[in-house]
């Protein structure tokens, strides 16, 4: 299935949004998820970073419940300006 270049930019600025929000994570939460977007399991992430898998695990479902809570809130907010260029 094709996109439109309207749904094309509007996934690029969510991926943008998405990296920016990640910034804002602690240092630790930000190279663990970038450890595991680069295909690495939760022992191998918690080898490189000298930390036990239970902190992995941890601190990534808080990392990923606060993104989530952040897209939720950046996709309610942009709504009517997704559905207008949508429709």
């Amino acid at each position: 299935m094709h996109q439109t270049v309207e749904e094309r930019a509007l996934d690029e600025e969510r991926r943008t949004k998405l990296f920016e929000a990640i910034a804002q994570l602690p240092e630790l939460e930000q190279k663990m998820i970038q450890l595991q977007l680069a295909g690495k399991r939760y022992e191998e992430i918690a080898q490189i970073l000298d930390v036990s898998k239970s902190s992995v695990r941890n601190r990534l479902s808080r990392a990923k419940n606060r993104l989530k809570t952040w897209a939720a809130a950046w996709e309610e907010a942009n709504a009517s300006e997704i559905k207008c260029c949508l429709w």
